[in-house]
């Protein structure tokens, strides 16, 4: 019987693939985005805003809500802030680019000041 010894660092990378699955390890798992909307003014927005990430579907917010996407997949993302009315501006750019890593909840806000 032959017998094989092989060095410790070729089993770790021979079980590396094992570990990069969404296993709960925090290794290829999804993160989540925490979305805040913060407005202030004389005449506010009353039917509210939307946001949408990556250019998909759009979902609805409050003027002063929090709403959290979660199964986001780790890496770089764009989230805009829609149906800003005409005497309302959103504070920084819009859309905004973040990272999003795994197993991670960003936290966004979007200060909005209307006239």
């Amino acid at each position: 019987m032959i017998r094989l010894r092989l060095p410790s660092y070729v089993v770790a990378l021979a079980l590396l693939p094992a570990c990069s699955g969404d296993s709960g390890t925090g290794l290829g798992t999804a993160g989540s985005l925490r979305v805040t909307t913060s407005t202030t003014g004389a005449a506010l927005d009353g039917d509210g805003f939307s946001c949408r990430m990556d250019g998909g579907a759009s979902q609805p917010m409050g003027i002063n809500e929090t709403v959290t996407l979660t199964g986001i997949r780790p890496g770089p993302h764009s989230i805009e802030l829609l149906d800003v009315a005409a005497n309302c501006e959103v504070s920084g750019s819009n859309p905004r680019s973040l990272m999003v890593p795994a197993a991670v909840t960003i936290a966004l806000t979007f200060d909005v000041a209307c006239d």
